[in-house]
């Protein structure tokens, strides 16, 4: 590759005539020093941070190489193992100590070429261009005072203006011949320093790829013979991962065989173990808690020493759910008349194991003699023959009947207990004493279709009232209630009235108290 020859960035015999063209050239040649140097710093500064990247990469693979050595030390009785390890170990050794020749050599092609470059070359032109701009500034005044000298001036006067003139004017020829000089060289200089620096650089990188492939090419043989040696030590595992999950699985179905039955837990208890429990409080923190169904009732414990804690005082009052909406998995809710927590089990099958057997307890407390299902099985047929406009003589009869003041005082007295709970009938005379609300005699009929394990109806006027089933009557009420049976309706699910048909009252009573859709 031959040089081309660089045209001169100012004309010499421009200078000396001091001309518009000569000032244009200098311009240019400012400006495309000060383009240069900005260059040439940005390379200088990437070129630095390349470098100190490149000695935090060295300083990590040595961590690294510690880490491995200790590695090393653990396998000490496993030549198999040991063997290889040593000798990676010693190829990354040998490839870091290539890599940090290759960040000295970058340093100082780049860094340190360019830095001497900039601050030997460019600075003194950039120095020399401050002292022509102060000799083109007293040259210019003194023109202009030698300008300005009157016809009447004194001889000697104008001899002293003279000489001063032509020394400033001399004096700015030499500076303009030398800083059109200094412009010319750097614009020559430039070439030569920025390829060099980079050829130095390209040269080095040539050197530290060529030193690593030589180091791979001859661990090639060793790393062909190692793969043979894993690929075998791969098929041994397989084999013996085979043999150890069919001992698994045999003795897996022996613990089975032994223990697949059911916990036996004390007398009384239904079901315990661990669940998380969601506080109330503004943190909704979860605490890992022991809990216990039993009589009814559900406790929970934080360790064996501690006395338990009453959570729901009667599971007959509650209902329970899936909880979908919180951000953790396998949540169910248990919802009483006045609160509802939160609970998480270890897994789905434990979760629905809970749910099912709550359920299953809060049925079995309300479950009732055959004899008692069978009448009320029978008032519940007596009661569909009878439709709103037509009635029985023998029943509006019943229904006339005045009613003991206490009992019917104490239950209209609760709020929302003035109309039936389902379809805001006025004058109700029956109740469902497990639900703890109040019902018209065509939704109570109702009611009693379900069973008794859902709602257990008693009437106001006619049947006789336990002190327990009048105090829970009398702490619930059809707005309590509601407030959680009908809590989230949706638009699509109109609450039916007193003019409702049956069928449309018995679909609502399902939708609202066995499959709890607005719950």
């Amino acid at each position: 590759m031959t040089g081309k020859k660089i045209k001169q960035a100012v004309d010499f015999d421009e200078c000396l005539k001091d001309s518009p063209k000569f000032r244009l050239q200098i311009e240019r040649g400012e400006h495309d020093v000060t383009t240069l140097e900005a260059g040439l710093e940005k390379v200088i500064k990437q070129c630095n941070a390349m470098v100190d990247s490149g000695k935090a990469f060295i300083s990590s693979t040595s961590l690294l190489l510690s880490s491995i050595h200790v590695l090393t030390k653990y396998f000490n009785e496993d030549e198999l193992v040991q063997g290889p390890l040593k000798k990676f170990s010693q190829t990354f050794e040998e490839l870091n100590n290539f890599f940090k020749t290759l960040l000295d050599q970058t340093q100082m092609s780049i860094s340190t070429t360019l830095q001497q470059f900039v601050k030997n070359d460019v600075k003194r032109v950039k120095e020399t261009k401050k002292l022509f701009d102060k000799i083109s500034d007293e040259l210019d005044n003194a023109l202009n005072k030698h300008a300005q000298l009157p016809k009447t001036c004194k001889q000697h006067e104008l001899e002293e203006d003279r000489n001063i003139l032509t020394a400033m004017q001399s004096c700015f020829d030499h500076i303009s011949l030398d800083y059109a000089f200094q412009i010319n060289l750097l614009q020559s200089r430039k070439r030569i320093e920025v390829l060099d620096a980079l050829s130095k650089f390209m040269h080095s990188h040539f050197t530290y790829y060529h030193q690593g492939y030589d180091l791979m090419n001859d661990l090639e043989r060793y790393m062909k013979d190692m793969s043979h040696q894993l690929n075998d030590l791969s098929t041994q595992f397989s084999c013996d991962k085979k043999g150890m999950e069919e001992r698994h699985t045999l003795v897996q179905r022996k613990v089975m065989m032994q223990s697949c039955k059911h916990p036996k837990y004390p007398a009384g208890v239904v079901i315990e173990g661990y669940l998380y429990k969601r506080s109330s409080n503004a943190f909704k923190t979860w605490q890992r808690r022991y809990f216990t169904v039993q009589n009814n009732q559900l406790f929970y414990q934080k360790r064996q020493k501690d006395e338990q804690t009453v959570l729901a005082e009667d599971l007959r009052l509650c209902i329970v759910k899936t909880n979908d909406e919180v951000e953790r998995r396998n949540c169910f809710d248990v919802v009483s008349p006045t609160k509802s927590w939160t609970l998480q089990a270890d897994s789905d099958v434990i979760r629905d194991e809970w749910m099912q057997t709550m359920q299953a307890s809060i049925n079995k407390a309300f479950s009732v003699h055959k004899e008692e299902q069978e009448i009320y099985n029978a008032l519940s047929k007596q009661d569909e023959s009878l439709s709103s406009s037509k009635r029985s003589k023998s029943m509006d009869s019943v229904e006339k009947i005045p009613p003991p003041k206490s009992i019917l005082e104490a239950v209209r007295s609760v709020p929302g207990n003035e109309v039936c709970a389902d379809c805001n009938h006025n004058d109700p005379k029956w109740a469902s004493i497990n639900l703890g609300v109040v019902l018209c005699i065509e939704c109570s009929g109702i009611h009693r279709s379900l069973g008794v394990h859902v709602s257990k109806v008693r009437s106001l006027t006619l049947d006789a009232w336990e002190p327990e089933h009048l105090k829970l009557m009398s702490e619930l009420g059809n707005s309590l209630i509601n407030s959680i049976y009908e809590a989230k309706i949706a638009g699509d699910h109109k609450k039916i009235n007193h003019l409702s048909n049956r069928s449309d009252r018995e679909a609502w009573i399902k939708s609202k108290y066995i499959y709890h859709r607005f719950v």
